[in-house]
């Protein structure tokens, strides 16, 4: 499976940009002890802009990675109404693309329970 990885970070300082060279350090390691994964990237978006974001979903429409883990559903998506129908339109894709949400625990696509916690989720943002 290829993984990549999102961050959206809040400020654009110094210790920002270290943070996210130790980020994608620490992603490409983790997925590389997994023998079924394959990194395929890192996207980090800083402050308020969102170019990253509008990357991960282009390269995911051109199937360059089959998930994409990231920290939180408040660090993915601006508008909690955008949730369902992002995760939506990403399981449509072929090959479909799964988001891991890690402060969460929970991967989209997995079963109904699973899209039913992430609407109740998507309102708590």
């Amino acid at each position: 499976m290829r993984v990549a990885t999102y961050h959206r970070l809040k400020a654009t300082d110094t210790m920002e940009i270290t943070s996210c060279k130790l980020l994608s350090l620490l992603d490409r390691n983790r997925i590389r002890k997994n023998p079924d994964w394959t990194f395929a990237g890192s996207y980090f978006d800083e402050g308020g802009g969102r170019c990253s974001f509008q990357e991960l979903l282009k390269d995911a429409e051109l199937g360059k990675f089959d998930r994409i883990e990231t920290r939180s559903v408040r660090e993915f998506i601006d508008d909690a109404s955008d949730l369902i129908p992002l995760a939506g339109k990403l399981m449509a894709l072929d090959p479909p693309v799964h988001v891991y949400f890690e402060c969460e625990g929970i991967t989209t696509g997995r079963s109904e329970e699973h899209t039913s916690e992430l609407q109740s989720l998507a309102y708590l943002v």
